[in-house]
């Protein structure tokens, strides 16, 4: 790998750590790419807490410019480091089933206080959802269809999901593409159609593939 090699850096999703990254890091290093994982307390602090902690680790890297590829709640972490901070070399952004749109899921578990506790203090932006996305950042999203995860013990879905996010609730506006792909909420993480998207988008800036 040469030192001209695109640099990504992943963000987990808000239940876990860098480690579940790690396959997908090493299936982005075998397609040639230089990969980070930046890791956050996701239920410990507010996504604004996370965001800063993102662009003060993003400004301390010897990169000129890189892409960024957030899980989840990591897509989040990102929008809003990206709208504080435009001066970021960033050259482009995947997201991987993030409800940009707010989550059925969460607005089911936010009124109760066991809800609040489990989703932790980044729960407002999931139920929620926010649109805003910086005009220079290209972004492409990701999101699976396959209906198995833990937000089916909490919420009812009448239209496609993953599990735990429905997939009209991953359609950002400002997205120059958008892709569905036979993945879990968790699962998308370890599927290889999600790595070849990351893979077309970075080099086409569209999800030149077949989805299956």
């Amino acid at each position: 790998m040469s030192d001209t090699s695109p640099s990504i850096i992943l963000l987990h999703g808000i239940w876990f750590r860098s480690l579940p990254l790690l396959w997908l890091s090493r299936q982005l290093q075998r397609r040639g790419y230089r990969v980070r994982r930046f890791a956050y307390p996701g239920m410990g602090r507010p996504v604004a807490n996370n965001a800063r902690a993102l662009a003060a680790f993003l400004k301390g890297l010897p990169e000129s410019e890189y892409y960024l590829v957030g899980h989840s709640m990591g897509g989040f972490v990102i929008q809003r480091c990206l709208l504080d901070n435009p001066q970021l070399p960033v050259k482009g952004v995947v997201s991987l089933a993030t409800p940009f749109l707010g989550a059925k899921v969460a607005n089911t578990l936010a009124p109760k206080w066991w809800g609040r506790l489990i989703m932790g203090r980044g729960y407002p932006t999931l139920a929620e959802g926010n649109t805003q996305w910086p005009d220079a950042v290209p972004v492409g999203c990701v999101t699976g269809d396959h209906s198995a995860g833990v937000g089916r013990l909490f919420a009812t879905f009448d239209l496609p999901n993953d599990g735990t996010v429905q997939v009209e609730e991953t359609r950002l506006p400002a997205a120059k593409d958008h892709m569905v792909i036979p993945a879990s909420h968790s699962g998308i993480v370890y599927s290889m159609a999600a790595v070849r998207a990351i893979d077309s988008f970075i080099r086409s800036g569209r999800f030149n593939i077949n989805p299956v």
